[in-house]
């Protein structure tokens, strides 16, 4: 018995499949940027097209509806839902002018932020010159760059501008099969999807740019006053840059899923670009060599400010190590301070002690030389040839030695028993 898993993994292979091509044949995408939660509500959407019932268990991350003359597919990603439509009947005349396949209350219903819109048209047979003038006027009088794609067996033009609030893309298909027009399709709608998607990043990395400088200005200060500190500000010091290291860490952890995206994302497009197997096509720019140009800079700009962030991250904590020794050293001579004026407490109450110890041995051999002074006083009558006060005083030396002796016998042992 198969585990669970396995059959997902072996459905994951057919995932994404190609939708149906027939040309003529018109398709447009819609993407919008996606917080978590929210992919859930885009499922609704598409099946809020043909007024159907939302199926309990959803499952892949490819989803496909039939909505009038169109065919939709969802695809749902981390961060991302795009919506595919692609017309199933086409009127060769009209493919340029056909009108949306959804309406603008759905679009502005839709979950998330509006990234994306796009339309492909796919015509039949190759491009001739009498198709110039009709594909300047679908692109508004703008730059067109355009290649052959798939060894010269179709062309592929585009502005990279939007049009009405929408991307454009013509591809005049020739000996292509219809498995191949659908992957010419899915590489066009991709390569659109990463490259914006890519772009994502650099707006970040632009606003970036002067917080950083201003840390990195910081930081200069805070070492350049570093070896004049005093005792004093050490501490001050180093909470100034402690705090700096806390900014830092906050810009690291909003940045880096989005530096990293950037980067996967500018691979899959210049994955889906070696996929096209471009040609040249008169004194045109191809579609790789126009988008490296332009994109190149932008993704070098995120990849230095992360590279620049992890750098000063990097020496903003060598300062706070370098900052936090000075500290411990601080810490420890005013340690080696504090014991010595301990041990000099310790002496002197060791001499107040010593001097206590004497006063104490006297002032017990006094009371216990009174004690026996009664004693030989009581016994005057016996006849003892020594008189009560020279007993008296014959018994001080001795009295004052037991006394001494026993003391330091107590203290010896005490001493003994602390140690």
């Amino acid at each position: 018995m198969l585990d669970p898993i396995a059959k997902e993994l072996y459905a994951e292979i057919y995932a994404r499949p190609f939708l149906g091509i027939s040309l003529p044949c018109s398709a447009w995408q819609v993407v919008t940027k996606i917080e978590a939660g929210e992919s859930k509500q885009a499922i609704e959407h598409l099946y809020a097209l043909n007024n159907s019932s939302v199926p309990e268990e959803p499952g892949l991350n490819s989803l496909f509806v039939r909505s009038g003359n169109y065919d939709v597919r969802l695809e749902r990603h981390r961060e991302f839902c795009s919506f595919l439509f692609v017309s199933r009947s086409t009127d060769t005349e009209n493919t340029l002018n056909e009108k949306l396949p959804y309406t603008q209350e759905w679009l502005y219903q839709l979950p998330g932020k509006l990234l994306i819109r796009n339309s492909i048209k796919l015509i039949p047979n190759h491009y001739h010159e009498l198709d110039k003038q009709r594909m300047q006027d679908y692109f508004d009088d703008q730059r067109v760059i355009g290649n052959y794609v798939f060894d010269r067996r179709a062309t592929v033009w585009t502005s990279f501008r939007l049009h009405d609030q929408s991307a454009r893309y013509i591809a005049f298909v020739g000996d292509l099969s219809g498995s191949q027009t659908a992957y010419l399709l899915q590489q066009l709608v991709e390569l659109e999807t990463y490259r914006i998607m890519a772009l994502l990043g650099f707006p970040m990395a632009k606003d970036m740019v002067l917080e950083l400088g201003v840390m990195n200005d910081t930081l200069a200060d805070i070492l350049r006053r570093l070896p004049d500190v005093n005792r004093i500000d050490e501490q001050g010091f180093l909470l100034e840059i402690t705090g700096l290291s806390a900014k830092l860490e906050a810009l690291q952890a909003e940045s880096s899923y989005r530096f990293g995206a950037t980067r996967a994302y500018y691979k899959l497009v210049n994955e889906r670009l070696e996929n096209l197997n471009e040609e040249k096509f008169g004194q045109l720019s191809t579609l790789s060599v126009f988008l490296r140009r332009r994109l190149a800079p932008a993704m070098r700009t995120c990849d230095a400010i992360h590279t620049e962030l992890i750098q000063l991250s990097a020496r903003v904590a060598s300062a706070i190590s370098l900052l936090q020794a000075r500290v411990s050293m601080t810490l420890e001579e005013q340690n080696r301070e504090l014991l010595a004026s301990m041990d000099q407490r310790g002496y002197q109450q060791l001499r107040l002690q010593q001097t206590v110890e004497g006063l104490s041995v006297a002032a017990i051999t006094y009371y216990i030389i009174g004690l026996l002074d009664k004693l030989y006083s009581l016994a005057g009558n016996l006849p003892w040839s020594l008189q009560a006060k020279s007993l008296t005083a014959l018994s001080i030396v001795p009295v004052a030695l037991v006394v001494w002796w026993s003391v330091r016998k107590a203290r010896t042992k005490i001493t003994e028993h602390d140690s």
